[in-house]
Order: structure tokens, then C-alpha cells, then sequence
């Protein structure tokens, strides 16, 4: 059973439930917790008379908010919005992203002052839906297709590089970090934290116990206390070149992290049934982590992109490997087909403009990699280690194989360091947010948004950078 929570506004929950108006809409509601629980779905419905709702939105998480079109005035509160779309306006405004959708009854009526409102949809919901029995079941699919393919709110940080920052700006800056989390985590749906490896700066020794203590309060901070909403992998420095096991340092960075969650040992390949149970990090396959996040239908995997030179000492390769995919390809033989799956690398699969520095080439088994992960159902790449943030689309059409070609998209996002020197393309320490829309019911896709969060050293505050806005890339 899925659980859901619901706000419902409509100022005929105000009415007297005699009136056939109030009497009618508790049917409804009757009927929608009906056909939900039918569908595996527990619906917690809490309902309002007025558009005054926004501490409720501030105060507890909702899946999804149903609103009237035309809603009652409180005279206790002159300023409450009397209508819907002014309602949707201003929950915009608090920077969440819930899903709404509209129950009315002038879906239909040409003679409604709302109906421009209605059918252009400039305002930011989701579907409109005809106040009557049959669309309440309308309603009623439309919330399952939601509930078990959720929005997603994704935190996005890379390069963190604790160590870089002198020791005399560093606790500040964490602090307005973990400030800016708090707020965050007021207004934000079903969220995860993601972290793109390159955790320590050029002592692991030091530097990674250092990052797991931080790391911990970001989770804290961000409210991301499940397992499940938590996904990272390593980066080129976060190898130890003076141990005999150049993944020694990490592996104990692992269990620091594990302490109070002990969950997150389970997803390495190195503690996996299926692979025999190493549980030890001695190798790139020993520490590809794959996961199911909080929600069932969304998987991350999590690769290890740095390959040991043995030509060369203190040497990193960006290469994935036929061993990793093999594992990988394992590890994900139970999975159902239909997940949104993510993959975590810290190298990019591609060259970015992100600098001089002499390690910013992409992987060298870029075409492998790209293929594999496409094949394997992957349609967002998430990487860091350029100091460069970027978004783009790549298209894969298989033409060697019998009938029709096989096309798949991947759409590959690269972030920006968060605690050391920017790129000189991207020259502001920040990390970003990515918003994934539920599916949309005309393509059975589903859309991002993706804005930065530029850290202000001046303000000692986290300002708003570039964003992409919903409809420009579709998974």
C-alpha cells in the first residue's frame, strides 16, 4: 500500500452538509478515498473551506493540492485569495513545487469569468477536472499515476573538497550551507540528496572523517534521514595513493557515514549477496552502490569512475569498466523495467569547458558507457569533477539490430563544485536543484527543472542563478 496526502480546498466544505452542494462534495470525497484504496493507495485528505492555506503547505509535506476555482471570502483574513488561481500564485511564490490540480464545475461553462484561466493554464497546475461522479474517477487515476510515479526534488552537489577552504572561512561557510538546507527543506517534495563525489581535497587521511561529520549534518539539515533519499559515489580525490588499498580511506568514510544508518552499507556491490560478499572496498566494482530511493519506482546507481593508473603513480583514469557494468548489469537482474533510474559518476561523459587543469578529459570508454546505461534503462547521468555546470541531451538510435531501430535519450547533467575553486566557465562556488515533474498524461513523459543556488561570500547567503524551466527537457 502506498500512503498520499491530500489537501482539498473548496468552499463547499464550509457549507452545512444539508445543502446539496456540501452533501454532494462529501460524496466526492467519499468516492475518490473509495476508488484509491481500491488501487492500493491510503489517502489522508485534509480539507479547507478557504485559500488561506499556505501555513499548511509550510507546516506539513502534501502530495498533490485539489482546488476550487471560486472560493468563499474570510472575513477573518481579508487578503485570502478568492479563487483558485490566486491560490496557485501564491504557492508558486513560497518556491514549492507541489502538484495541483483544479475540480470545478465551469470546466465546460463558456459563460465563467474563469474560463481563459481554465483552459490556458499559465498558472502552474496539472490537469483540470469537471466537478461530477465521472471525472471524480478521472481524478482518481490520475492521483495513482501520481502516487506511484511521484514529483522528485533532487539536491545536487559535487566537489565538495573539504579541506580547500581555509580553516578560518570554512566553518562559516558550512553553516551558511546547512542554513540554507533548513530552509530548503520547509517547502520541498519528496526530496533526495545527491553528492558527485570528490568529498576530501589532498588528504584523504584528514580530510574524508572531516566530510563524513559534514555530510551528516547536510543530511540533517536537508531533513533526508532515509537511506533511500541519499546517493553518492567517489571521486578522483578521494583515492589514498599511500595505502597498499587506495580505497582503504573511503571504505572507513562509508561506514563513518553508516553509523546511524547502517542501511547504507547494504547497497554496495561489496555487500550484496549476489556478488559474494566481499565487504571491503578493494576495487572500482566493490563500491558501485545500487539502491531504490524512497520511492519505489526510482533507482540510482551509483559508479565509480576513477581507475587507478598503474603505468603511472598517483595517476587517475576516468574510465567506468567492463567489470562495473558487468556488476552492475547484476545487480539490477530483480529490478523492475520501469523505474526512473539515475546514474552517479563523478567524471563527465563528455568534454566540458571547465578549465586547464590537466585531468578534465571525459571517459575513456565514453562510448561504452553511454550505450550500456541507455540499454540498462538509465535516462539521467548526473556527474561533477569539471567545476562546470551544464545540461544537455543525447540521443541514441541503434541501427545494427533486426526490426525497427531502438532510440533511447539520456539526458546528462553536469554539476559545479560547491567547496572549491570554480571553473573559469562556471565561476561561482553553488549546487543545484533538479525538480522532475510526475508523468504527464498526453506524452507519458515526464519534464525537468533545473535552477543553481550561487553562494553569495559577501552576504554570506545562497542567491538564485540560471534556471531551466519545465518543457525544455523531457525523460
Amino acid at each position: 500500500m502506498i500512503s498520499f496526502s491530500l489537501l482539498w480546498v473548496d468552499d463547499d466544505f464550509g457549507k452545512k452538509r444539508q445543502s446539496n452542494n456540501g452533501f454532494q462534495l462529501l460524496q466526492f470525497k467519499r468516492q475518490l478515498e473509495s476508488d484509491l484504496e481500491n488501487r492500493g493507495i491510503i489517502v489522508e485528505i485534509k480539507t479547507s473551506s478557504t485559500g488561506a492555506i499556505l501555513d499548511d503547505l509550510v507546516f506539513k509535506r502534501f502530495d498533490l493540492v485539489i482546488l476550487d476555482v471560486e472560493l468563499s471570502h474570510d472575513d477573518d483574513k481579508p487578503s485570502c485569495p478568492s479563487n483558485g488561481f490566486e491560490v496557485i500564485e501564491r504557492i508558486r511564490k513560497i518556491g514549492t513545487k507541489i502538484p495541483i490540480v483544479i475540480l470545478t464545475q465551469y470546466l465546460n461553462d463558456t459563460s465563467s469569468p474563469y474560463k481563459d484561466h481554465i483552459h490556458d493554464n499559465k498558472t502552474g497546475y496539472l490537469k483540470a477536472f469537471e466537478k461530477e461522479a465521472y471525472d471524480i474517477a478521472n481524478l482518481a487515476n490520475f492521483i495513482y499515476e501520481i502516487a506511484s510515479r511521484p514529483p522528485i526534488s533532487i539536491i545536487i552537489l559535487s566537489d565538495l573538497h573539504v579541506g580547500y577552504i581555509p580553516e578560518s572561512t570554512n566553518e562559516g561557510f558550512q553553516e551558511d550551507l546547512l542554513t540554507e538546507f533548513r530552509n530548503i527543506a520547509k517547502t520541498m517534495q519528496k526530496h533526495y540528496l545527491v553528492i558527485t563525489g570528490d568529498f576530501a581535497w589532498k588528504n584523504p587521511e584528514n580530510d574524508l572523517p572531516q566530510a563524513a561529520l559534514f555530510v551528516s549534518k547536510l543530511r540533517k539539515a536537508l531533513d533526508v534521514t532515509d537511506a533511500g533519499q541519499f546517493h553518492f559515489c567517489p571521486g578522483n580525490h578521494d583515492v589514498s595513493f599511500i595505502d597498499s588499498n587506495p580505497w582503504q580511506r573511503y571504505h572507513s568514510f562509508v561506514e563513518q557515514l553508516a553509523v546511524n544508518d547502517p542501511k547504507l552499507m547494504n547497497r554496495f556491490y561489496a555487500y550484496q549477496d549476489r556478488a559474494s560478499i566481499l565487504e571491503m572496498f578493494n576495487s572500482r566494482r566493490s563500491t558501485l552502490a545500487v539502491t531504490r530511493g524512497k520511492q519505489e519506482s526510482v533507482l540510482f546507481a551509483a559508479l565509480n569512475s576513477c581507475n587507478l593508473n598503474k603505468d603511472r603513480k598517483n595517476e587517475v583514469m576516468p574510465e567506468i569498466g567492463e567489470s562495473q557494468l558487468n556488476g552492475l548489469r547484476k545487480l539490477l537482474e530483480n529490478e523492475p523495467k520501469d523505474q526512473l533510474r539515475f546514474a552517479i559518476l563523478h567524471h563527465p561523459l563528455f568534454a566540458a569547458p571547465g578549465g586547464d587543469h590537466p585531468d578534465e578529459r571525459p571517459l575513456l570508454d565514453q562510448a561504452k558507457a553511454l550505450h550500456q546505461l541507455s540499454s540498462l534503462g538509465f535516462r539521467i547521468i548526473i556527474h561533477g569533477h569539471s567545476h562546470f555546470s551544464a545540461v544537455h541531451e543525447h540521443r541514441i538510435v541503434v541501427l545494427n539490430e533486426g526490426g525497427s531501430p531502438i532510440e533511447t535519450k539520456l539526458c546528462v547533467i553536469a554539476s559545479p563544485t560547491l567547496g572549491a575553486e570554480p571553473s573559469a566557465a562556471t565561476p561561482h562556488r553553488q549546487f543545484l536543484i533538479l525538480n522532475i515533474s510526475p508523468i504527464v498524461e498526453i506524452n507519458r513523459s515526464r519534464t525537468l527543472s533545473l535552477c543553481s543556488r550561487i553562494y553569495n561570500q559577501r552576504t554570506r547567503q545562497f542567491d538564485e542563478g540560471n534556471e531551466i524551466k519545465d518543457n525544455v527537457f523531457w525523460i
